[in-house]
């Protein structure tokens, strides 16, 4: 059976599942560009990919099920070629994940997203065992070599729920609700910029609010502070500034 076409945020997608991706992606910050770029493989088969992510540098494509022998060489292909291809397959939270790098083959039946405990920034992909690589780049100074097993964070197990509770009847919209109107210092990173708002459970007249560059949870915030997306940045407050 053909999977249903999902509108979601501007885009027209070949099924549920790639938008529940693409949620999952909204609500982790992660820019991405839908099927921006088709390539000729080796072999002339054509191929146009699934996401590009432009500010990791990072392709993927999305399979509901465990990729065959020839969806895995694609991987390949995009290896020889030095570009970070990953494939993701299952729903959000619940889904493995399949990628070459310089040295070998991976493949996690069961891949997790998480962060990474020294800088709090980067985000790794890993599963049950010592396996793992990095998704989403950590901080310049994070001593990337030495091994820490990374942290599964509140906004990660938010994202994940925002993706498999989404609903598309009527179209969807990214999870942020607008722009905060102030600067927010985030305790655990010592950030202090405008702060990515989310719903909460706290009522209809809060947001909550977590930090652009840990992703930490900061503080709920009133519906008062915050203005819808205009393309305008924010104002922050005197003596502060974006880092």
């Amino acid at each position: 059976m053909q999977a249903l076409e999902t509108y979601y945020n501007g885009y027209r997608f070949r099924s549920r599942l790639e938008a529940r991706w693409a949620v999952f992606f909204d609500a982790m910050g992660w820019k991405y560009q839908y099927e921006p770029q088709g390539f000729l493989l080796p072999d002339d088969i054509p191929y146009l990919p699934d996401f590009f992510l432009p500010e990791l540098q990072v392709w993927v494509e999305i399979k509901p099920t465990e990729p065959s022998q020839q969806e895995r060489m694609r991987a390949y292909d995009f290896s020889i070629e030095h570009l970070t291809y990953f494939i993701f397959y299952g729903v959000p939270g619940s889904h493995g994940c399949f990628w070459v790098d310089e040295t070998q083959e991976w493949c996690f039946e069961h891949a997790y997203f998480a962060r990474c405990c020294r800088c709090a920034s980067g985000v790794y992909v890993l599963d049950d065992s010592i396996g793992r690589t990095l998704f989403s780049p950590c901080a310049p100074q994070c001593d990337k070599e030495a091994y820490d097993y990374p942290e599964f964070t509140d906004d990660i197990l938010r994202a994940f729920a925002l993706a498999k509770g989404a609903r598309f009847e009527h179209g969807e919209h990214p999870p942020t609700i607008g722009r905060c109107m102030i600067a927010l210092a985030c305790a655990h990173c010592g950030a202090c910029d405008i702060p990515q708002l989310t719903p909460g459970n706290d009522g209809p007249h809060v947001l909550q609010a977590t930090c652009r560059h840990c992703g930490r949870f900061i503080k709920t915030v009133p519906r008062a502070l915050v203005r819808p997306q205009t393309g305008r940045e924010p104002v922050l407050r005197r003596g502060e500034k974006r880092l």
